[in-house]
């Protein structure tokens, strides 16, 4: 839409931001803050999440470490290796801005980002007035549709398609 002036049905290469933001009720949470520099209450990140998750692994690794960190209860040390610049002790980092990339690292932890990543999909999904099932019907059935209404209805079953 930014690039044409329009959208086309069924692409390939639909996509939604996705932003990250900690647990406020984390007893970790000042710590996890100042281990990559974002205060407790503040967005951490935005992420552009594709369709087909292959699309851009360098941007849904990215995600899945912050959801990572978020979502963790142990020892933060085990962080420290993935962090840039590195952190020696994680109960007495300072604040500073620092990249992560974290592979899994327990096995309740990934089912605890990825729940994470659910619940922020369903919580997106169900801001829409209407389910995905809708506009597919809206974009087959109705051909009243003025141009800039079916781009709209393209763009956010698109964003629901990937939500799904």
């Amino acid at each position: 839409m930014f690039y044409y002036g329009f959208l086309i049905e069924n692409n390939g290469k639909n996509s939604v931001y996705i932003k990250l933001r900690f647990n406020d009720k984390d007893d970790l949470v000042a710590t996890k803050g100042n281990m990559i520099g974002c205060y407790p209450d503040t967005e951490i990140k935005t992420f552009k999440f594709f369709e087909n998750y292959v699309e851009n692994q360098e941007t849904n690794d990215k995600l899945l470490s912050y959801l990572r960190l978020i979502e963790f209860k142990g020892d933060l040390n085990q962080f420290s290796p993935y962090l840039s610049p590195l952190v020696s002790n994680a109960k007495f980092c300072t604040f500073t801005k620092r990249k992560l990339r974290c592979p899994p690292i327990a096995l309740d932890n990934e089912r605890a980002a990825l729940a994470k990543l659910k619940l922020i999909a369903e919580k997106c999904y169900k801001k829409y007035p209407n389910s995905y099932e809708e506009d597919i019907k809206l974009l087959k059935e109705n051909t009243k549709l003025t141009f800039n209404e079916r781009n709209c209805i393209i763009l956010r079953s698109g964003e629901k398609k990937v939500m799904k």
